[in-house]
Formats: C-alpha cells, structure tokens, sequence
C-alpha cells in the first residue's frame, strides 16, 4: 500500500496506538522490507512481525484471487520433507526459510503445522507432515532447530493438535473427538517434541475438543483447561497465540470483544487479529476494575518483552534494503530446495516398468493437465522440462468444467501417442467447505479408466490430491509430487525421465491402497 493511502494510515494508528506486532501476508520481499521498515520507525516498542507464509506455501487462490507470498526460495512443502523423513533437510528448510525471513524483516513464521494426519478428509491435510506422530515431532524438531540458528522464531500448531477434522476452522468450528488418552498418545506428541526442541511459541487453534474441554462449542484458543495442558502437563513456558480471530471457528460463535476476553481468561500472550485498541482499551479496564489482577497481565506483557529482547529489537529493528537481495531466493538455497523436492517424490506404483522414461528423445507424449480454471501455472515448469528432454511433447489443459466432448476427442488422439501422462493439480483448498472442494470430474476418471482399459502406457501424477486411488484404485504408474509449486513440478518431470533418483517413501497410509512407507526406488 501506498504511504499515502487510507490503508496506510490505518496501519499507522495502530502502530503508534501501541500493538505488539503485526502478521503479514502476501507482498514482495522488497516490498515487505521497506514498509515494515517505516512502520517499525513509527513504534513506541520494536514490533514484533509474523509472516502467515507455511513452509512451501508460495502461492494460494483463495476467494477466487491469487495470493502472492513473497518472491523467495520456492520451498517443498511440509508433506514433501515427510516423504524424505531426514531431519537434516528439515533443518535446513528451516535455516533457509529464516535467513529469507529475517532479512526482509520477519521475526516468526506460521511453520510447522503438527497436525497428525488420521483421516484423509482432514480439510487442511496439505499442510502435514504425515501421520507418524513420532517423526512429525522429529522433522518439525529439527526446522525449528535450523531456524533458531538464524534468529527466526516459529508458531508450531495448531494446539492442542487435530488430524481428522471434517471441516475447516477458517469457514466453521470443526470438532476432534478424541479423548485425553488418544491426545495423549498421538496429538500431543509432536508437541512433546518442539517444546523439547525449545520452540518460542505454540499457536492454539479454533477447533472443538470436547474431550479435553467438556465443551463442543468452546474453540481451544478460548479454553483455560487447553493453556492448562499445554502449560503445566507438557511444560511450555513460551508464548502462547492464538490462531486469527477473523476465522469461522470464532466468527459464528463469539463476537470480537467477548473473545477477545475469554482468549485473555484462558492465557494467551498475543491475540491474533482482534480489534486491538478496541480490545486494549477493555482489557485496561477490566484489570483496573479488579475483575483481572494485574499480575496476570504483566506476565504475558514480560513474555513478549523478553521475545523481543531475544532477537535484539531493542538494538535495531530497522533492516537493510540493499541486503534483501542478497540473501532471499539465492542461487545455494534454491539449489537446496531442488534437491529436497528431487528426495520427496514417491513413486507409489509402476506396474509395467515405465518410470523413468526409456530412450525419452524418441518417444511422443501426450501430457494431459487437470486443474482449476483459475490455475494458470499449473504445469508450466513440468512442460518446460519434459519438452527439453522429450522427442515430441502434445500437451492439453483440461478442468471440472471441460465439456465431455473433449475427453471423446483425447481419447482417439491418445492411440498416437506412446505415452499419455496425466497430471493432477488438485489440493485442499483454504475457507471452502469440503462439500465444495474440487475434486476429479467423473469425465475425467472415466477417461484415464478407459485409456487403462484398452491396454494405453499411462503416467499419473498427483501434484497434491492424496484421494486419487479412491477414484482411480487400478492405477498402474503413481507418482506423488505433493504440490503444484513450481519446485515440485520440475522434480516431477526430472524423475520421470530418469534425470534424478526416486526415494522418496510414502508418509501416511493410503488404505486400503498402501501403507506408510510404501514407494519404489529408481
């Protein structure tokens, strides 16, 4: 935004109006650095500033727009690091993505989410590890381990945990039925992990926990027994948020004012977009009533303090422009985040031997895209690999809204072709309701059947979707890249042909299909 601007000024007053910090989302490096730059010469007390950016979340439609987030390293996402499962690339991304974080001046980054995955209908699985609690812990661990080592901190959640949720919190309350034994054993076991790793912060979630709360309408951000738990059973000295007020899981159930209380009742340090003179000026007078004690107020206040102290915002909080270029999106950390996703891809089937590619210079191929309409980048970078590599490269994009006419159409093209590679560009997506997400059209799965059925040589891969085997159980070729970004693409394409190694293992159970660890090396 301009500093000229409405927005701007907006920005300004709560600046100087005394909040703790901000939470960015979307915007350029250089862009980010230089307004957060202005602003931090504006505050009283150095800001303390999150970014909403998780781990290989580069870019996400949401409301019909693209969102762009930040113009650095195009980092693999969380799920690509479980199918490595080795804590040194974990580390890693974490050293990377805080050396990228701390020069346009970030302090925290939403990573790692913690989630065990334990049902495929979770409405935020992309954002996952796997669902092996023990090495979830392991891997988020080790990211918080490698970016402590550039002074970045990061937010793990969502506490107290979750792994089967039917809905998503951004649209409505989900509920987690679990019992205090089954967090026990599984949700909260990652935890045990990072708060051993030392992490800064937890961030809370607005999910139900009937289990642990007694209540299925009392979001975890607002429950004294969640801060409990976390506080004096798993022992989490740190700084507790909340995940962001503006979400479904507190807009249907709680107005602003009356959450922003009972969020500060149940312990929390930082209330994450509240209304926040507003809730400042009643939270004031509450304390001054005598309804709260100051003591408690002063504790949150020291934990924040010292946070900022910890990565030297009293010193200088202001970050140098000319240095944002030489640090975010590097040459050695995108060579990294090559490698990781060349590591990540699983090849889950190949029954008729077809990966990789025999004499690829003398082969046609049909390469089929199904995506969104709105995806336009959806397998750009893939093409870009597989035409310098292939003899002959027809491609075609189709979607749910393709007419069926046109599948009739690929259908006969396909019998000229010695290879037909379909690629799927589908993944949850973020405040839409699961009735709603896009899923493969029926045309879509009857074509790849029928190709199968007449005896085509087919490819499918999976750029994110983890439900394709529900639809498609006879697949003979599988490969899973894990998402559309453009680092997986090309990981994709460079597997298929052989140019790197598959070793990829598969970091969750697809039953009845495969089991964890399931994938074939080449």
């Amino acid at each position: 935004m301009p500093t000229e601007s409405d927005d701007f000024d907006t920005a300004l007053e709560l600046v100087e109006g005394g909040v703790g910090g901000l939470w960015m989302m979307g915007g350029l490096p250089y862009e980010r650095a230089a307004k957060l730059n202005t602003l931090q010469a504006h505050a009283k007390v150095p800001l303390l500033v999150f970014s909403g950016d998780g781990l290989g979340k580069r870019m996400f439609s949401f409301g019909g727009e693209t969102w762009r987030l930040g113009g650095g390293t195009d980092m693999p996402p969380a799920m690509a690091y479980g199918a490595i499962g080795d804590p040194a690339a974990a580390r890693e991304a974490g050293r990377i993505i805080g050396l990228e974080a701390r020069a346009t001046g970030l302090h925290m980054r939403g990573d790692p989410c913690l989630a065990v995955l334990t049902d495929l209908d979770d409405a935020l699985h992309n954002r996952t590890f796997g669902d092996d609690p023990e090495q979830i812990g392991r891997l988020a661990a080790a990211f918080i381990q490698g970016a402590h080592e550039v002074g970045l901190f990061v937010t793990p959640g969502f506490f107290p945990g979750a792994g089967a949720l039917a809905s998503d919190p951004h649209v409505e309350l989900p509920i987690e039925r679990g019992d205090r034994a089954y967090f026990d054993s599984v949700y909260f076991v990652p935890f045990k992990h990072v708060i051993k790793a030392g992490t800064d912060l937890i961030i809370s979630s607005h999910i139900g926990t009937p289990g642990l709360t007694g209540s299925d309408s009392l979001p975890a951000t607002l429950s004294p027994e969640i801060t409990r738990i976390l506080r004096e059973d798993l022992g989490f000295n740190g700084l507790l948020i909340t995940d962001a007020f503006a979400m479904g899981g507190r807009t249907n159930n709680y107005g602003i004012i009356e959450a922003t209380i009972l969020a500060f009742e149940a312990g929390n340090d930082f209330l994450l977009g509240t209304d926040p003179l507003k809730a400042a000026d009643t939270l004031a007078v509450l304390v001054q009533s005598g309804k709260y004690p100051v003591e408690r107020l002063r504790k949150s206040v020291r934990r924040i303090l010292e946070a900022k102290a910890r990565i030297g915002l009293h010193k200088n909080a202001i970050v140098s422009l000319d240095a944002v270029s030489k640090v975010v999106g590097r040459r050695s950390h995108q060579k990294a985040a090559d490698s990781a996703a060349d590591r990540s891809i699983v090849l889950l089937r190949d029954r008729a031997n077809l990966v990789p590619l025999t004499n690829p210079s003398e082969l046609r191929v049909l390469s089929i895209t199904f995506e969104t309409d709105d995806n336009k980048k959806a397998g750009t970078d893939f093409r870009k690999v597989l035409r310098s590599n292939v003899g002959s490269v027809k491609t075609v994009r189709v979607s749910p809204t393709s007419d069926p006419s046109i599948f009739s159409d690929l259908k006969e093209k396909a019998s000229s072709f010695d290879l037909v590679i379909l690629s799927v560009y589908l993944r949850p997506q973020i405040g839409v309701r699961l009735e709603d997400q896009v899923k493969m059209s029926e045309q879509f799965v009857q074509f790849a059947r029928q190709l199968q059925s007449e005896g085509r040589r087919v490819v499918l891969i999976s750029f994110g979707e983890l439900e394709v085997l529900e639809r498609l159980p006879d697949l003979g070729t599988f490969m899973l890249a894990w998402s559309g970004q453009p680092v997986m693409q090309r990981a994709a394409a460079r597997a298929l042909l052989g140019i790197t190694p598959i070793s990829g293992r598969l970091p969750l159970g697809l039953p009845p299909h495969h089991q964890r660890g399931d994938g074939l090396t080449r």
